[in-house]
């Protein structure tokens, strides 16, 4: 049967709307966990059960309801918590346009208008109220946004270790408790011969060292020999990373070793995916290129004085750590050029080969091992840490709005427009005192200009 469609004006959808806003004030509490808490890992599936809940009756309802809904989601991937903040403003904002009957009084043009002119004033204030976290202000968002005491607490030790410029990253771990695990330096799995290793047989350690790097492997000791020379002749440590060395390399190095005329290790790289590229990635830390036949340098022409001195490197059994100062910018453009070459990408195990590769170029980062449970609690433990950590960024680099302060000088109710504004965030104001100020923003510039345009139209039209 085919189905037809007539014509609502704005006065019928907007009885409709009003009763619609009403209603949800009521369901709020219902769906405020899957707003604040669930929001990160809205799915398709998750996104209709979520809509139901809202509990429209018909069509119009519908629209309204998934609208709100996907501003709310919008919101919140911008900022930890503007989901809820948008879901009460917007209901707030329609009741109190609505009820003042302020469409009959401008068109929609005229409307956006007022609309950015009170959100400029808004927005001068919200730059004088509000502030950086305080240490209470940081914990209660980050308790908030978790839900969860024990979840709360690691996030707060991982980013106690990690700082403001280290990096957090959350892993599948064999305990049956969180881990949680600070790496200093540059770290990659690497293969070292064990007869290299000193410390007891545990790692190799060194200030100061020379690095040669090769893209491929060495297969003869004479193409090392001024190297070795004039490392004998400085006593400085040496540091051979490539793909692999032949028994007779490998042999040279060990016999000058263990004679102690020189202290020199001999680092392969792992021959799996993951490592496709780690020597240019090392290469860029270090300062240098990869001796290989594309770059057109040979090992035999390698003038040691030219060979790169890095600050520290610390060789174990199965990890490298570098420490090295002088090329943070270098590293840093390139991890940008990483993460744009990310972002371009489609394929999951690409996605996946970059983001260790960029693990790997982070100076001081922190992971957190997640306990061996159930696959099933997995996702749940996941959304609330990445709940928590995006909850402390966006404080950490918006601040805080003081909205007791900032509803104090917004004067008295204005008609029209400004009079529904206020009135929203006024509703904020009673839900809390404190709210992250990108969430307020987002909230204001998003929720409330799309929901007047909604709200201001001349009407849509409806199945029958």
């Amino acid at each position: 049967m085919k189905q037809k469609t007539t014509w609502a004006d704005n006065a019928d959808i907007s009885k409709i709307f009003l009763r619609t806003a009403q209603n949800l004030d009521k369901t709020y509490d219902e769906i405020n966990l899957a707003l604040s808490q669930q929001l990160y890992s809205m799915n398709k599936n998750s996104y209709h059960f979520i809509n139901n809940l809202l509990y429209p009756e018909d069509r119009v309802e519908r629209a309204y309801c998934a609208h709100l809904l996907n501003l709310a989601y919008q919101t919140e991937k911008l900022s930890q918590g503007a989901g809820a903040s948008s879901f009460i403003f917007a209901n707030a904002f329609t009741k109190a346009f609505l009820n003042g009957n302020i469409v009959n009084k401008q068109n929609s043009t005229q409307l956006v208008e007022l609309y950015h002119i009170e959100i400029d004033k808004i927005q001068d204030l919200i730059r004088e109220y509000s502030s950086p976290p305080n240490w209470e202000d940081l914990v209660a968002g980050i308790n908030i946004a978790t839900g969860d005491p024990l979840i709360a607490q690691v996030v707060w030790e991982a980013l106690s270790l990690s700082g403001l410029e280290g990096k957090i990253y959350i892993e599948n771990g064999p305990h049956d408790h969180y881990l949680i695990e600070q790496k200093i330096g540059y770290n990659f799995k690497v293969k070292p011969y064990r007869f290299f290793l000193k410390n007891g047989e545990t790692s190799w350690e060194a200030n100061n060292c020379k690095v040669l790097i090769i893209d491929g492997v060495i297969e003869d000791a004479s193409e090392l020999d001024h190297l070795l020379t004039q490392t004998f002749e400085t006593k400085i440590p040496f540091v051979i990373i490539a793909q692999g060395f032949s028994e007779e390399v490998i042999a040279t190095l060990s016999a000058n070793q263990k004679a102690d005329k020189f202290d020199c290790i001999a680092i392969r790289i792992m021959p799996d995916l993951d490592s496709l590229n780690m020597a240019n990635d090392i290469a860029q830390i270090c300062g240098t290129i990869p001796v290989s036949c594309q770059s057109g340098i040979t090992t035999t022409a390698m003038n040691y004085e030219d060979l790169p001195l890095v600050d520290h490197i610390v060789c174990g059994r199965n990890e490298m750590t570098i420490e090295n100062k002088g090329t943070r910018n270098a590293v840093s453009a390139h991890i940008r050029a990483l993460l744009d070459k990310r972002s371009q990408q489609t394929v999951e195990d690409i996605t996946n080969i970059l983001d260790k590769r960029i693990r790997s170029l982070v100076a001081n980062s922190v992971i957190i091992n997640l306990p061996n449970v159930p696959a099933s609690n997995i996702d749940d433990i996941r959304v609330k840490l990445d709940n928590g950590l995006r909850a402390s960024k966006t404080l950490l680099n918006h601040g805080v709005t003081d909205l007791d302060l900032l509803s104090s000088k917004l004067g008295e109710h204005e008609l029209g427009v400004s009079q529904a504004l206020h009135e929203a965030i006024g509703r904020l104001r009673e839900n809390d005192i404190m709210i992250s100020t990108m969430s307020l923003i987002a909230t204001l510039h998003m929720v409330g200009k799309t929901k007047l345009i909604l709200l201001s139209s001349n009407g849509m039209v409806r199945f029958i």
